[in-house]
């Protein structure tokens, strides 16, 4: 006789409730009816659910201010009714080095549930829901659902432990302490979790900015931990070879003159307007000489002699590089190369990146001035249209694998076949194990040549304005990636040369451009640095002001060390530094949240000290 489907949802009923009765110690036995396990289960909550509201429904504060004042002040306990504790939530203030938390009790006085007083994601309705069905229940059985969460890489964490996983999908998706996405199933619910901070431009404060009108009803309140997920693998020094970042002749220098922040608009994409296309067809090798027909070539050279040092030279180490990038060593620093081998392009451009590239910079402009954020997403996808061109192969991936009591040797099984390319299975808790493995690579497509075009040419637009600075004895001492720390005085001299030079407009907000980019909040007039401390690579200090008011701030960066801990006495600090004294900065201050990417531990950091000296 077949078994009905409605038979075996009551059978599993049934199972179901007997399971809850037995793991909260109820008296109910197999024989027992269902109505009657039913009716003790439901008893259960029912009492439950009340003893919660209980000890919740107690007022030893008089009104809504005092109690607020007395949680501000303080990290003892408070008891609050739900229609108080909902009226003052959003105004709590909860730093670090508090635990402000709201327990929730079972009859036994136990605590079974803790809040912090400000989390965002807590719903006051939900806090008499049972336990257990209080995530599961909001959420249709057999589901699939896509969670984004802002800085996930902190909330994972919490959460994976608590879903299941399968080897069907690489299901990790990380970068150092950031995860990207995570994948897996809870209780039956297939679910998706994604950081948004991967996809927006700018911080959490900024979403009503982004999002006019979207963003009404929403509280964006931090909660008590801090999300500044740093930790001293973050601080590993990455210096280019070449002069990105650099500072004049390497040493430090005290200016107490005026200096402008010379701004180059939106590098990346006028590198790409600025070229004749991309390159076409397949490459031909060469050896000891350029072919006359090349319209683009990559070349390893032997650099022989340079016969013209530079303040900031533009090669040092570098033997293989573009067409733009050699014809910029030879024409500004007047350099003799051998050329050994390399390969080269000669079937003509495609210049609809040019085209491109315009529509979306003019139409960016056009947001920007309405104010229409979504001049953001504009600028994302030009320069990601740069990035994109020079993406490495991902050779490795991470799976999370979980026991059950289906398969309760499933991270053994999984091992055994898997060994041949397991690169480390890391623990995670008693059924759960993260594995690294090496991913198959059978090909891999990237058009690095054309991100080789994109970046001579960022360089070509840098290189002409410091090169021309440097001749016409306009003093830059710093210079980053698209900017340089110039003699205010002497901006509209270089205008003039570069005019008479390369028949084009310097100054300006087009593309090819370069404009005076110093911030000053309530400045009128011109903004400039009148004092300057360069210690070394992105680590100075300017002094703002401006010449329409006596507005005045510090521009401050100091690679490793974040701002707030030079936010008093900023300037003795870095002549302190200038002058060669070693001074310590406690981390943990600012970063108490240590994340183990490894374990995917999140610990209290009590101690993280680094001593800086130049």
């Amino acid at each position: 006789m077949p078994i009905t489907k409605a038979l075996k949802s009551a059978v599993k009923n049934r199972s179901e409730l007997y399971k809850f009765a037995k793991k909260h110690n109820l008296n109910v036995d197999w024989r027992d009816t269902t109505y009657r396990m039913e009716r003790i289960v439901n008893d259960f909550k029912s009492s439950k659910a009340i003893t919660i509201t209980k000890s919740l429904r107690q007022a030893k504060l008089s009104s809504d201010n005092d109690i607020l004042n007395s949680i501000n002040q303080t990290s003892g306990k408070h008891d609050l009714t739900l229609s108080r504790f909902k009226r003052i939530r959003k105004n709590i203030v909860s730093p670090a080095d508090k635990k402000l938390l709201l327990h929730i009790k079972d009859s036994n006085d136990s605590i079974v549930k803790s809040y912090h007083l400000n989390d965002r994601i807590m719903n006051i309705d939900n806090l008499f829901m049972n336990e257990e069905n209080q995530y599961s229940s909001a959420l249709p059985s057999k589901s699939h659902n896509l969670l984004w969460a802002y800085n996930a890489g902190f909330d994972c964490r919490f959460l994976m432990k608590h879903m299941s996983y399968s080897s069907k999908d690489t299901n990790v998706i990380d970068a150092g302490t950031k995860i990207k996405q995570v994948s897996g199933f809870y209780r039956g619910r297939d679910i998706v979790i994604k950081d948004a901070m991967s996809f927006l431009s700018g911080g959490l404060s900024s979403l009503p900015t982004m999002f006019k009108g979207a963003t009404d009803s929403i509280s964006l309140e931090k909660e008590c931990f801090p999300h500044n997920l740093i930790n001293s693998d973050n601080y590993k020094s990455q210096w280019p070879l070449e002069y990105l970042d650099s500072f004049k002749d390497k040493d430090k220098h005290h200016i107490k003159h005026k200096l402008a922040d010379f701004d180059a608009v939106s590098l990346y994409p006028s590198a790409m307007s600025e070229l004749n296309g991309y390159i076409m067809g397949k490459p031909k090798l060469f050896r000891d000489a350029i072919p006359s027909d090349a319209d683009f070539y990559i070349a390893r050279i032997r650099i022989e002699s340079i016969g013209k040092e530079r303040h900031f030279p533009l090669q040092r180490r570098t033997l293989i590089m573009g067409k733009q990038a050699l014809e910029d060593i030879i024409n500004f620093q007047d350099a003799k190369c051998t050329i050994i081998e390399g390969c080269y392009w000669d079937e003509g451009f495609n210049n609809k990146i040019c085209e491109t590239i315009s529509k979306m910079f003019n139409a960016r402009l056009k947001y920007k001035a309405e104010g229409n954020p979504l001049q953001n997403v504009l600028k994302l996808m030009m320069n990601s249209s740069y990035g994109k061109l020079l993406m490495k192969p991902i050779v490795k991936k991470k799976i999370l694998i979980s026991n059950s009591k289906v398969k309760p040797n499933n991270i053994d099984d999984y091992t055994r076949k898997n060994i041949h390319r397991m690169i480390s299975r890391t623990p995670i808790s008693d059924r759960m194990a993260l594995f690294e493995e090496h991913k198959s690579l059978t090909e891999h497509f990237s058009p690095a040549h054309l991100g080789v075009q994109v970046h001579d040419s960022s360089k070509h637009i840098m290189n002409r304005a410091m090169c021309l600075a440097e001749d016409i004895n306009a003093d830059i001492w710093y210079q980053d990636t698209d900017s340089l720390m110039i003699d205010f005085d002497k901006v509209p001299i270089l205008s003039d040369s570069f005019r008479e030079k390369y028949g084009k407009e310097l100054i300006g907000k087009q593309m090819g451009q370069f404009h005076v980019d110093f911030n000053l909040k309530g400045s009128k007039g011109n903004i400039f640095a009148k004092e300057s401390i360069f210690l070394g690579k992105k680590s100075y200090l300017a002094s703002l002001a401006c010449d329409g008011n006596d507005a005045e701030d510090f521009h401050i960066r100091m690679k490793g060390i974040p701002g707030k801990l030079l936010a008093d006495d900023t300037h003795q600090k870095y002549m302190d530094l200038f002058n060669g004294k070693r001074l310590e900065f406690d981390l943990s201050e600012v970063c108490s949240i240590n994340i183990d990417s490894k374990t995917q531990v999140v610990s209290k950091r009590t101690d993280f000290k680094r001593n800086v000296s130049f």
